[in-house]
């Protein structure tokens, strides 16, 4: 089983608002939206 940890992250109004309209059309939460953006950004460096 993974470990998580919890972090606060401020976003602007831009960020934020494109989070959420991009959660709800996936049908997720922004936390599993930015934890999908991680390891997609993780798995695309060399």
């Amino acid at each position: 089983m993974s470990t998580t940890h919890k972090r606060s992250i401020a976003f602007t109004a831009p960020q934020a608002a494109y989070l959420k309209a991009e959660a709800e059309r996936l049908g997720i939460t922004i936390a599993d939206l930015v934890r999908r953006i991680i390891d997609q950004h993780r798995e695309e460096k060399p």
